[in-house]
């Protein structure tokens, strides 16, 4: 006899910017559940302005949940939504392992079952308190997902406290599964950093210290380089004033691009500079276009970067090591182009060729086994 049809609800965290890396897995997973005819709730953020993820998914039928930014409405809002649908899992995606806890708190106390999907783990610090209340809400999920074992790793290492019933995902990609590109007909090196400019997070300004770096510069500007910083966000101006400081004509700023293909249709090789990541869609977008990567060591970048296979791992996320890992790189730019084969290959092996559908499934069979 057909098990019914699970019903399956997402809370989405997010606060402080429209749409972020961290809301597409639940996003696409919910629109994949949807179309497979099963119940789905999508609760978010009330923005004034839908993100386009959102719109196809009102567009799609599934039902939306926008909440407001006060805590005591958001909480009266999201649950009127789940009495009606009565999910037998509720999903929290979480763009940090401490920014969506108190959703699970909540959850616990009301007796819903939930799981969380978390993005990224860093050393925020917590008092004793702080640690058993978030060890507590992982301790009483069904499953805690997280998209890369790194993120797992820091987060149990910052609760001091093993988080059990843990499982990785990765996230869904806006390039083809086996869409490798035709290598770029240039001589001169063109690189590109896609990430929004949130230079805290994502290490804008220890990219431009390391292209400023004298044996960088030297390298680099005999040889034509030219660096597009592809991106939006709330630090543009401070970028902007350190592209002037300096004097770093050859780096330009690209602003937000649609066709992630058309970036590496034009570039050779990803620098990613960031402080901390989970497990970034850039770096699996630009492996799968046959590019490789430059990145720091966070996250769950070295689990899919090979140093000296598929790119180049900065050991620490600082200007000098970045300016190391860059001479190194520009002095054997001849194996970019074997080194970005190598790159899609590592990728395609690693990564599932239909993420949200592969989430669906694990989603529905945590449901019906409840």
């Amino acid at each position: 006899m057909p098990q019914p049809a699970p019903r399956i609800a997402f809370i989405s965290s997010l606060g402080g910017i429209a749409w972020g890396g961290s809301e597409e897995l639940w996003a696409a997973t919910a629109l994949e559940l949807h179309r497979r005819g099963w119940p789905v709730l999508a609760a978010s953020q009330a923005l004034p302005q839908r993100p386009p993820r959102l719109q196809t998914l009102a567009e799609a039928g599934v039902p939306l949940c926008a909440f407001q930014p006060s805590r005591e409405a958001a909480v009266a809002q999201v649950f009127q939504a789940l009495d009606a649908l009565q999910p037998q899992l509720v999903v929290v995606s979480q763009g940090h392992y401490l920014v969506g806890f108190e959703w699970m708190e909540l959850l616990r106390q009301r007796g819903w079952r939930y799981a969380p999907l978390v993005h990224v783990a860093n050393d925020w610090r917590l008092t004793e308190a702080q640690m058993e209340r978030v060890a507590r809400v992982f301790d009483g999920a069904v499953a805690s997902f997280f998209v890369s074992q790194a993120t797992e790793r820091q987060a149990a290492r910052m609760l001091a406290w093993p988080i059990p019933r843990a499982e990785t995902v990765r996230n869904p990609y806006l390039v083809p599964w086996d869409g490798e590109l035709p290598w770029p007909e240039t001589a001169a090196p063109r690189l590109a950093c896609v990430a929004r400019l949130q230079h805290p997070v994502k290490g804008h300004d220890l990219l431009l210290e390391a292209l400023a770096e004298p044996g960088v510069r030297a390298l680099a500007e005999p040889l034509g380089a030219e660096v597009s910083l592809f991106g939006e966000g709330a630090h543009q101006a401070y970028v902007e004033h350190l592209l002037g400081y300096y004097q770093l004509p050859w780096v330009r700023l690209r602003g937000q691009v649609s066709d992630i293909a058309e970036i590496w249709r034009q570039h050779q090789l990803l620098v990613l500079p960031s402080r901390y990541e989970g497990l970034p869609l850039v770096i699996v977008e630009a492996m799968l276009s046959g590019r490789p990567v430059l990145c720091t060591d966070v996250g769950g970048n070295a689990e899919l970067v090979e140093d000296g296979v598929s790119g180049y791992i900065a050991p620490a996320a600082s200007g000098h090591q970045l300016a190391l890992c860059l001479r190194r790189a520009l002095g054997e730019r001849e194996r970019w182009p074997a080194m970005g084969r190598a790159a899609a290959e590592r990728a395609r092996l690693l990564m599932p060729s239909n993420p949200a559908a592969r989430f669906a499934d694990r989603l529905a069979q945590l449901a019906n086994s409840l």
